[in-house]
């Protein structure tokens, strides 16, 4: 799969921030830089990268947009 950009709602953002304390820079970061992806069950993508720290994404895909479900 090949990931061209990264989708976030503002609400996801703020809630992936305050309660995880990840940064959207480091979520873009680690899904357009070779991420060790597997698809699951329902259909979403979980993606593990190392940017500074180990990160993993929950997110969806359609036409190559990662839309964010968590961090």
């Amino acid at each position: 799969m090949i990931i061209k950009d990264v989708a976030i709602d503002k609400e996801v953002k703020v809630k992936v921030y305050t309660k995880h304390n990840v940064r959207f820079n480091e979520i873009k970061e680690a899904l357009l830089n070779n991420p060790l992806l597997r698809k699951t069950k329902d259909g979403r993508y979980i993606a593990i990268n190392n940017v500074g720290r180990r990160l993993t994404v929950i997110f969806s895909c359609i036409d190559g947009i990662a839309d964010i479900v968590t961090a």
